[in-house]
């Protein structure tokens, strides 16, 4: 993939199926577990993007700094809608995960304290994955304004301009 052309990777997570739980003859324990092995997958899937991410974002700097000129305003925008999204999503799933929660645990009250720890890690995720994107769209943002400054536009305090000398030489 070229600098030039380099796109937002971007991360998919699974939502919770919850509704197939409470109908479930599963044990407490087998539950428990179950989500024990989702949660460390989510976090090791979210691990390996945001190194993914992480390594874009530093070789697009280092192509800065050695006086490359490449547009990254779509990376930029991207990563800043991918984290609006993401942010969105977060929003929408624990409004879902609520009333989905408290619908098991009406038919199963031994699940709650594991769904809630399963729904909290998939909202950390969220929440990690939003950060990423602002992360990584402020540090390409800083690298432009180092490495790329744009020409001075405008009248800066202080300065005389067209009119001002205009009048100066007038009175």
């Amino acid at each position: 993939m070229s600098a030039a052309s380099a796109e937002v990777p971007r991360y998919s997570s699974q939502p919770v199926d919850l509704a197939g739980i409470a109908e479930s003859h599963v044990s407490t324990e087998q539950v428990r577990a179950n989500i024990v092995a989702a949660k460390q997958t989510m976090s090791a899937n979210l691990d390996a993007y945001k190194e993914l991410v992480n390594k874009l974002v530093a070789d697009m700097v280092s192509l800065f700094e050695t006086g490359a000129k490449i547009d990254v305003d779509k990376l930029i925008e991207g990563f800043a809608e991918d984290e609006k999204k993401t942010r969105a999503k977060r929003k929408f799933e624990e409004k879902q995960h609520s009333a989905a929660i408290r619908s098991v645990v009406a038919r199963r009250p031994d699940l709650m304290a594991a769904l809630s720890d399963l729904i909290k890690a998939q909202q950390d995720d969220y929440d990690r994955l939003a950060a990423l994107y602002r992360d990584a769209r402020w540090a390409l943002m800083e690298a432009r304004a180092e490495f790329l400054p744009s020409h001075p536009s405008g009248t800066i305090k202080g300065q005389a301009t067209d009119i001002d000398a205009y009048l100066k030489e007038r009175s």
